[in-house]
């Protein structure tokens, strides 16, 4: 009997303490959200507790709107691809029934436009804050005025190119289909020459141009990750962090050095400023597949490097 009376106390205590205990404890709960903007189709990463060892019923939804795609869920992370419904608003995480915290998400609207370049090939635009860009690399064969831009295809001609000062062009690593995804790579003479590589209405970025894009941005440490195309379908794993949360959707084309030898495609895309430093050097500015950061830098007129065209204000 007094066992009995005994294992009473002990269950009565037991049963208080759980009564007591909090339920936020074991409810799913956010702590943020990166990044906390993002466009549709962009792969974001949920943190916080209690979200399950596994997906299994359980789900996120975006302002009403429950996501379909994932690609992994732990108790403490879940990454997730944006619905194509989305318009904005909150996020939250459902458990077994059971509904975390609201965090708030803000969908950033991509609006593409076109233009064409002198061979007649396509490209889309996308407008960020005062500037409008090219979404894709340049990759015509003809300045403005209809005149042939040389293909330098031999170490040896790329070379002597350089050492006249002409304009020249390159398919990466002299592929001519390359073109169709990483554009053309082009010297600097091609960039400056008055005849004009840049279509109607357009121009090449000058190192302000460029500088104005990436205080858009917020800094040089982080707007690489702005930039660039998501996942590694072209770039390089692990392409940190990747958004292309403004629809630049930049490129790793890599280069081709003044000596002609081809460097880093899938992990360094390189685009010229129209800006020169001195005689023989111009300003550029890079991504890295390994990188969050832009660098703009100079480096000898004679190397291939990719194009994007602004629009003229």
């Amino acid at each position: 009997m007094k066992k009995l009376v005994l294992l009473s106390i002990f269950l009565v205590s037991i049963i208080g303490c759980v009564k007591h205990d909090p339920m936020s404890d074991t409810n799913p709960v956010i702590s943020s959200i990166n990044p906390a903007k993002a466009r549709i189709g962009t792969v974001i990463s949920i943190f916080g507790k209690n979200f399950g060892l596994s997906q299994a019923g359980n789900y996120v939804t975006f302002d009403g709107i429950n996501a379909t795609e994932y690609i992994i869920w732990h108790d403490n992370e879940i990454r997730v691809t944006v619905p194509a419904e989305v318009r904005s608003g909150k996020v939250w995480v459902n458990v077994y029934g059971t509904a975390s915290n609201e965090v708030d998400f803000n969908l950033i609207v991509i609006t593409y436009g076109e233009m064409s370049d002198k061979d007649g090939n396509k490209y889309k635009t996308v407008k960020i804050g005062d500037q409008t860009w090219m979404a894709e690399n340049l990759n015509v064969t003809h300045f403005k005025n209809g005149d042939k831009i040389r293909n330098a295809i031999s170490f040896a001609d790329w070379e002597s190119i350089i050492n006249n000062k002409e304009a020249a062009y390159s398919d990466i690593n002299n592929i001519s289909d390359s073109g169709k995804i990483y554009g053309k790579l082009y010297n600097w003479y091609a960039v400056s020459d008055s005849r004009s590589l840049a279509p109607e209405g357009w121009h090449i970025p000058s190192y302000n141009d460029w500088n104005t894009l990436i205080s858009y941005l917020g800094d040089s440490s982080q707007a690489g990750t702005k930039l660039k195309e998501t996942g590694s379908k072209h770039w390089m794993a692990p392409n940190y962090s990747s958004t292309d949360e403004y629809g630049f959707t930049a490129l790793p084309g890599g280069s081709r050095n003044f000596s002609g030898s081809f460097f880093q495609l899938g992990s360094v895309g390189c685009w010229w400023s129209s800006s020169e430093f001195n005689v023989s050097i111009s300003w550029f500015m890079s991504l890295e597949s390994y990188g969050t950061y832009v660098l703009i830098d100079k480096i000898h007129k004679g190397n291939g490097f990719s194009v994007r065209c602004i629009k003229d204000n």
